[in-house]
């Protein structure tokens, strides 16, 4: 009973001694980073221009013209929100399943009158 419990603390101790090494060397990734001035892109949001970072490559600035917005077409008459927010729940989808459901009902009946 010892030697198991002994196992799974060393291997408990292993994780943690693995998860403190890894968080090390991200910490250390991150600072090299940082001090080569490698804007940082895992982070998921968007990271500042190279230029605000005084990055040696960051060549002139171009400007993109801007798209400009147009109002949206107002929807087509004849076609109701219910039916374009809840495609599934047609009047065909809703015949399929009456259908469907009559015919489960007359297997239920068929079974209970043993017939």
């Amino acid at each position: 009973m010892i030697f198991p419990a002994i196992g799974i603390l060393l291997l408990i101790a292993f994780l943690f001694a693995a998860f403190v090494f890894c968080g090390i060397l991200w910490t250390l990734f991150r600072l090299a980073l940082s001090l080569a001035g490698i804007p940082p892109r895992l982070a998921g949001g968007k990271s500042p221009p190279a230029a605000a970072l005084g990055a040696p490559w960051s060549g002139p600035q171009v400007r993109r013209p801007v798209p400009s917005i147009r109002p949206s077409a107002p929807p087509p008459t004849g076609v109701t929100a219910e039916s374009t927010m809840w495609p599934k729940w047609n009047a065909a989808h809703r015949s399929y399943t009456d259908r469907e459901k009559s015919l489960w009902q007359e297997q239920f009946d068929a079974l209970n009158s043993g017939g």
